[in-house]
């Protein structure tokens, strides 16, 4: 067998290789920890808080708002919002109507912000992944592959990204309507 140029060029390039240290990857990318936020995203959107009346998620928030504003329970009041008078017995009709008795309301309202305050932490940066690990680092016959792995992985972490910020935005949307059960596309 014998060596063209380019083949010959190519085997002295990788002879004149000084040598390399080992490379340490930390790996620092769960794959089921996607797996994990896709599903416990999945679970808190799906879920179904079971209403005493059917209220619009906007009219209740509006009614807990209106409460909010007649904290003071005098025997009588008059309403802020339409003038008219306000009953002990009609404060407790809202109040009854618009708790959720089982603490389901409160639990998913805590889940969404546990996971949304931590949201920021699930995003990758290849910079990250890839610390310490430069072209020089590898021989000249591995350098290309480097190279075409690395934009791989770039391309690869955009896209997961991007799934994290469709979960995010329906967690986002589900949060200001806990009431109605959402599904991830």
């Amino acid at each position: 067998y014998i060596l063209n140029n380019e083949e010959q060029n190519q085997l002295i390039k990788i002879l004149e290789d000084k040598e390399k240290q080992n490379i340490i990857f930390k790996n620092t990318f769960n794959k089921d920890n996607f797996q994990g936020i896709f599903t416990y995203s999945l679970k808190i959107l799906e879920k179904e808080v079971i209403i005493k009346e059917n209220l619009t998620s906007e009219l209740r928030k509006w009614l807990e708002e209106g409460l909010e504003f007649h904290k003071e329970h005098s025997f009588t009041q008059q309403c802020k919002f339409c003038n008219n008078p306000l009953t002990l017995e009609r404060i407790a009709w809202i109040e009854n109507n618009i708790k959720d008795d089982s603490g389901e309301k409160e639990q998913i309202e805590k889940e969404l912000k546990d996971l949304l305050d931590n949201f920021e932490s699930y995003k990758l940066e290849s910079k990250k992944l890839l610390l310490g690990i430069e072209y020089e680092n590898f021989y000249s016959n591995y350098k290309d592959i480097f190279i075409g792995l690395k934009e791989q992985l770039g391309v690869s972490i955009a896209n997961y990204n991007e799934e994290l910020l469709k979960i995010e935005k329906k967690l986002t949307k589900k949060k200001k309507d806990v009431f109605t059960p959402m599904k991830l596309e």
